[in-house]
């Protein structure tokens, strides 16, 4: 789920930062900040599996428009912020404080299905 910093072929991986304030939202799995259309348009960064890209229905049910507070978050192993919310293996973005809402429990089947853990704040 987790990348590292830097993609020899790539460059530096990182989370889309959002360009705006309107339609923001967050990742209700892992945190993740963007836009209603940066998270249609690429899905989430840390949590590919939940194919959000191209997907409005998936888009709607995995993220929130309601969380509380933005960390800018730029070296995910060497914060202190990161290792507090446990998301020091996320790639550097923008991630919510307190994120509010549940998934579905069709998502939630499927993240068991695919050994990933949901915890909710």
């Amino acid at each position: 789920m987790a990348r590292d910093e830097y993609d020899e072929d790539a460059g530096p991986v990182h989370a889309e930062i959002p360009t705006t304030f309107r339609e923001l939202r967050a990742c209700m799995v892992c945190s993740l900040v963007k836009t209603y259309s940066q998270f249609y348009e690429s899905g989430c960064d840390n949590c590919t599996v939940l194919n959000m890209q191209d997907n409005r229905q998936r888009v709607t049910d995995c993220t929130t428009a309601y969380f509380e507070g933005m960390i800018a978050m730029m070296q995910p192993r060497e914060s202190w912020v990161a290792k507090w919310r446990r998301i020091g293996r996320h790639v550097p973005g923008i991630y919510a404080v307190s994120v509010t809402g549940e998934l579905t429990e069709n998502i939630k089947k499927y993240l068991e299905d695919n050994n990933m853990t949901y915890c909710q704040d």
